[in-house]
Parts: structure tokens; sequence; C-alpha cells
């Protein structure tokens, strides 16, 4: 399964841990998003799945970057997210 992250004004924040039910929102429908799109993406030759981390000050703000163990699967998943 992909590793989604999310980082907000330097903290490690995740739908869970959100206070207000908006943010909540937000938050687990763009994770859902993202998984949807992106599926059971792994390494073929490592096994590993790559991680995305959206990061920023706000949620308005996020940027989603990728890594990986290898450039085949971090750009498979680019692919797929369109970037």
């Amino acid at each position: 399964m992909i590793d989604i992250k999310f980082k907000v004004g330097g903290r490690e924040v995740s739908p869970n841990n959100l206070k207000s039910v908006l943010e909540k929102a937000i938050f687990q429908n763009v994770r859902d998003q993202i998984a949807s799109r992106v599926g059971r993406i792994s390494c073929p030759e490592h096994g590993k799945s790559p991680q995305i981390i959206g990061e920023g000050r706000d949620l308005s703000s996020l940027k989603f970057t990728v890594k990986g163990c290898c450039d085949k699967a971090v750009n498979e998943v680019r692919r797929r997210m369109g970037a």
C-alpha cells in the first residue's frame, strides 16, 4: 500500500489528529483520491512502495513530493498523478 503523509506548518498531521471536521474531511478526501489514482505501486526490483508527502503552511498551500528507492516506481506515481 502506498504511504501518504501530510506536513502542515512543519508538523506531521493526519485526518485523525485534526480538530476541525472540515479539515478532517478535506485531508481524508485528498488521501483517498491519491490512493485511488496511484493504487498499489511498488518497486519491481525491491518490492518497496513509494512515499507521497504533501507539505505546506496550510491546506491551500500543499505541494506534493514523491520519494522511493528507484526511479521506476517514483516516475509511475508521478505519471498517474498527472505530474
